[in-house]
């Protein structure tokens, strides 16, 4: 007979079953990675001694079932890890001095199942009624101190946390009543204010709960029957919360945030292509952070890979000025955002944002959205076409009509390549730089097609607009772009009558004459390149209805009414909080000249898109075709 001492530590035993089962384990060891190796082989053969006992049971009163050991197959997966090891974590004793419980007979079977009700959060908010039971605020410190440390309140933010400890009603237990029975369904999770309770399994007394001690939270998770029994020692005062309670204020509460979150996320351009589940997707990955008053979130100059929305609360927007000092240039507000530029590349801060009193932002990583969506580059392009044709929308708007369709400006691209190749700035038979086949055109292609109205675009950092950076309003429009994003702001007649005129945005916006100020100003911080435009522009419709408007009286007020407050536009500088898209829909405004002004406006926004972009596109493309080739 061999001794231990003779054995080879790596001999093969000749057994299947045992061969497969320590298979098996090595594989759930080099997945998991247990810190406590010795328990987790434990739980192992404990799983698998329990489930092979119930099947042979199973077995006895079916001969015909499968045969028992087909499951240790290679491709078995145990969901012990998954399911037993999870619920120890939410075992309904929640004490840590609590013994470890013994190993179960022979006898007992599978263990209890558990489900959980089917809960929809509402479509409106206003659908869920907070439950609101007045305490103390002593009371409520020591609710809040009693579940920060349990492991299913550790992620709540702090509405939850407040909804949930004003939910909570007292209950009043005298002595030797039993709160918990063993074994019994439950519905409630319990805070102890005051007085005594004993906790007893299978009538055995394991551990008390005094002041300060919580018991039953595995109650707000499933319809799950009690692991113990609680008793009172005295006479206990006790806060109580439901499970539907709880499930409601988790999933209210998120559902709340991810409408708010998937709204703001609406509104910023980078995220405009993303379909309706990628903008979901976006909402659920953001993750919030709280800042304290005066704490910086970024600082200009630094490097960043995160986009923030501000979901409560202020944050001011600092540039620094060649001598050092810093200037505020505006305030962001819930709903505003910033740092999404820091998902496109990784160039510097452009401005320095600092708490101003309690704020709570929500934000994303670029590494969080390359690996829900992919690239960030590959999105935008996805729609590319719809980006490109914005710079011919842009002619558009600022001209006031339909004067260039997409081939005129493809064929003015095509004279610009020919004087490059003249002058030897690129190769004969290489593609243009000035124009594609999906609607792209350079901005020198704009300002040649401007020439021919005799207007002239002026780069708002030259020297010649030193003057025009001290009063902006002397110009009468200016170009805007970052990247695929352009727009126009125009004035009509008189240079208090200046728009927004983006196109991807759903109305035109006024915009007072410090308001253009401040927006070229912050548009500039974010990266902004800006064109001014010189000249004369042709005459509209709006510019004749801008005529017959007063101007309004007094800095802030229009036609003498208060200006609504001053909200950051789409993050990219300032527009008005009541936009012009709700007064067109407001009836009573139908005979406000004001309305009849963005009426216009809008309807030559409108009027003006080119309505056939695939018909030039293909012209573009065969016009290409025929002078570089290619497919």
């Amino acid at each position: 007979m061999s001794h231990p001492q003779d054995i080879h530590p790596f001999a093969q035993v000749d057994n299947e079953e045992y061969n497969l089962l320590i298979s098996e384990l090595n594989r759930q060891v080099v997945e998991h990675q247990p810190e406590d190796l010795l328990q987790f082989c434990t739980t192992f053969f404990l799983k698998k001694l329990e489930d092979e006992r119930a099947e042979s049971r199973q077995y006895d009163q079916h001969p015909l079932a499968t045969n028992r050991h087909q499951n240790l197959g290679p491709d078995f997966h145990p969901s012990f890890v998954d399911e037993d090891m999870h619920d120890d974590e939410e075992r309904d004793t929640v004490s840590d001095d609590m013994p470890s419980l013994s190993v179960p007979p022979p006898s007992r079977g599978r263990r209890t199942s558990v489900s959980a009700e089917s809960m929809q959060p509402s479509h409106n908010q206003e659908d869920f009624v907070k439950i609101v039971i007045p305490k103390s605020e002593d009371q409520r410190a020591r609710i809040r101190n009693a579940i920060s440390n349990n492991f299913l309140f550790k992620n709540l933010d702090d509405e939850q946390y407040a909804d949930v400890v004003n939910a909570m009603v007292e209950k009043r237990e005298p002595v030797n009543t039993h709160v918990i029975e063993q074994g019994a369904v439950g519905d409630y999770f319990y805070i102890v204010e005051s007085g005594k309770l004993d906790c007893f399994i299978n009538g055995k007394k394991v551990t008390s709960y005094g002041p300060g001690g919580s018991f039953g939270e595995l109650a707000l998770m499933y319809n799950a029957p009690r692991a113990a029994s609680i008793i009172a020692v005295t006479d206990c005062v006790l806060y109580a919360l439901d499970r539907v309670t709880f499930r409601s204020i988790l999933m209210e509460n998120t559902a709340r945030k991810r409408r708010m979150y998937e709204r703001f996320l609406e509104e910023v351009p980078i995220f405009k292509s993303l379909e309706i589940y990628e903008r979901h997707k976006i909402a659920d990955a953001l993750e919030p952070i709280n800042f304290d008053d005066k704490e910086v979130v970024i600082r200009e100059g630094d490097t960043g890979d995160n986009f923030y929305l501000i979901e409560s609360g202020e944050a001011t927007f600092y540039k620094k000025l060649p001598d050092g000092t810093q200037q505020e240039v505006m305030v962001g507000k819930k709903g505003d955002y910033f740092g999404e530029l820091a998902l496109l590349n990784d160039e510097p801060r452009a401005a320095t944002v600092i708490a101003n009193g309690r704020l709570k932002c929500a934000t994303l990583g670029k590494k969080a959205f390359t690996r829900l969506l992919g690239p960030v580059m590959d999105i935008l392009k996805r729609n590319s076409e719809n980006y490109h044709a914005v710079l011919q929308q842009v002619n558009h708007v600022l001209l006031q009509g339909n004067y260039f369709t997409a081939v005129d400006l493809a064929e003015i691209g095509e004279e610009l390549d020919k004087q490059e190749q003249l002058v030897g700035g690129r190769k004969n038979g290489s593609e243009s730089q000035n124009y594609d086949d999906s609607g792209y055109f350079s901005i020198q292609v704009l300002q040649k097609a401007l020439e021919i109205w005799n207007l002239e675009l002026i780069p708002w950092k030259s020297k010649e607009m030193d003057e025009a950076r001290k009063n902006p309003t002397q110009q009468i429009a200016y170009i805007c772009n970052l990247r695929n994003h352009w727009f126009t702001l125009r004035k009509f007649s008189e240079t208090y009558r200046w728009y927004n005129l983006d196109s991807t945005q759903p109305a035109p916006t006024y915009l007072g004459e410090d308001y253009l100020a401040l927006m070229l100003h912050q548009i500039e911080c974010e990266g902004y390149s800006i064109f001014a435009v010189n000249g004369t522009l042709p005459q509209s419709e709006g510019d004749r209805k801008a005529k017959a408007l007063l101007k309004p009286q007094g800095e802030g007020k229009v036609e003498g009414k208060p200006l609504p407050d001053v909200i950051p536009f789409s993050g990219q500088g300032y527009s008005l909080a009541a936009s012009s898209s709700e007064q067109l829909d407001n009836k009573e405004d139908d005979d406000d000249e004001e309305t009849a002004l963005a009426r216009a406006i809008q309807a030559s926004m409108e009027s003006n898109k080119p309505a056939t972009v695939k018909d030039d596109m293909d012209e573009i493309r065969k016009r290409r075709l025929a002078r570089f080739g290619g497919q």
